[in-house]
């Protein structure tokens, strides 16, 4: 009886199989897959994946009783586990889903608040040309920040970033620039660099962090609104764990062009040219995620089926950039550190780099590691351009547990209000 059973299961299997590869080659017959095209290098997958498996089922098919039936059992139980993993994981992304900001953008919409997400240099298309190449995002607009554990927002100042606006009337004394840390993910605004800094130190305190940036993206950032205010102190903020990464695109865009001494956009005059073109932008990019989500919501079951999940969460561990492309950018390093510091000197400043260290480097217990994550190279370069260094890194390894400032101890996150104090007292007292 179990043998009539396994066989109508195998030969329903091989059948299954078989017209799947019949569906796959009517579907996508003109795309001509029979020549040999890489672009269509999924469905060869597919179609290899169905054939392999319509053999072995056929040598199950033929095996002896006490054979066929353990490896059919394993077979099958490989199927099931596989179908588990990637329930799991569907169930899992529609509830990340419903924290993402997207999602958050939609709800507060229906409750009758508008939202902008914020738009980084990243998300533009640099196959096309534009006009201009914003540095910040939309300005005087309540804006969609980031969510690690809680959503943040912030209304935008004037020129699209992350303060009051009013800071823009007062006679500013430093400046902060850098990534995400500085433009204030994921903490209230109470609890960033900035606004704790002013609290410490009693001086006008003007943020100009913004996510995603590399030193690229803040040399811009230096030259079309910093070098413009010309406050006694800048502080410049290093984040070891990308910020040579995030450079790598952009290196190939009009935003290269800050390599030049003299190049400069005008942006701090031209803020409604930028809002009207990263509005437009944010509402593509929110139509293309309804009509994305859509396409998902009526898809998932076939998705599901082809363990979507599974194959996705593979690609990501396997496609991580390598930390060594950072060389593709490093030698620009040196000279946007130079030029950096030709501009400061300029209107008699005072830049002072300021090192801050990733989750990993204490996840893997890599405190006072020199080698991790070029630290070694990237301050030799600092010192060599006589810029005085603030390591963040050294004041977290003092304690016992340097990942109690960060948001989580368990994944990789931004600091939390701890972490953020810390380095602001250590500004502070610079200052005084």
């Amino acid at each position: 009886m179990l043998k009539k059973i396994i066989n109508y299961i195998l030969f329903f299997l091989i059948i299954l199989s078989g017209l799947l590869i019949f569906y796959l080659l009517d579907k996508y017959s003109e795309k001509n897959i029979i020549d040999f095209n890489p672009k269509n290098f999924i469905v060869y997958f597919y179609l290899l994946f169905l054939l392999l498996n319509i053999l072995f089922l056929i040598l199950i098919f033929f095996l002896r009783d006490n054979n066929k039936r353990n490896i059919f059992l394993f077979y099958l139980s490989t199927i099931i586990t596989l179908y588990c993993i990637e329930l799991v994981l569907n169930i899992n992304n529609k509830y990340t889903a419903k924290k993402s900001l997207p999602s958050i953008y939609k709800n507060k919409l229906e409750q009758g608040i508008k939202y902008y997400p914020y738009i980084r240099p990243d998300y533009l298309d640099h196959k096309k040309k534009f006009k201009i190449y914003p540095l910040s995002s939309i300005s005087n607009v309540n804006t969609l920040f980031c969510n690690e554990g809680e959503a943040r927002t912030y209304m935008s100042d004037r020129h699209g970033f992350n303060n009051k606006d009013s800071i823009w009337e007062k006679e500013i004394d430093v400046i902060l620039i850098g990534d995400s840390f500085v433009h204030g993910s994921c903490v209230e605004n109470k609890n960033n660099i900035s606004s704790k800094l002013k609290r410490y130190s009693k001086k006008n305190v003007l943020n100009l962090g913004f996510s995603g940036s590399g030193p690229l993206i803040e040399l811009g950032i230096l030259k079309e609104y910093a070098a413009i205010i010309k406050p006694d102190y800048l502080f410049w903020f290093y984040y070891e764990g990308n910020d040579m990464m995030d450079d790598i695109s952009l290196l190939k865009s009009d935003y290269s062009k800050y390599l030049d001494s003299n190049y400069k956009q005008g942006l701090i005059s031209k803020q409604k040219e930028i809002d009207m073109m990263l509005k437009n932008i944010a509402n593509q990019k929110i139509d293309e995620y309804e009509n994305n989500n859509k396409s998902q919501t009526s898809n998932s079951f076939f998705a599901s089926i082809k363990l979507f999940n599974i194959r996705y969460s593979i690609i990501r561990l396997f496609n991580k950039t390598s930390f060594t492309e950072t060389s593709k950018i490093f030698k620009e390093f040196e000279k946007i550190i130079e030029l950096t510091k030709s501009e400061v000197k300029n209107w008699n400043g005072k830049i002072i780099f300021v090192y801050i260290p990733d989750w990993s480097r204490y996840h893997l217990k890599q405190e006072n590691n020199d080698d991790f994550h070029l630290k070694k190279q990237v301050l030799e370069i600092i010192n060599q351009k006589k810029i005085e260094i603030i390591d963040i890194d050294r004041e977290f390894s003092k304690s016992d547990n340097p990942l109690e400032y960060f948001s989580s101890k368990y994944k990789h996150t931004h600091y939390n209000k701890s972490g953020y104090d810390l380095i602001s007292k250590k500004l502070s007292e610079y200052i005084k």
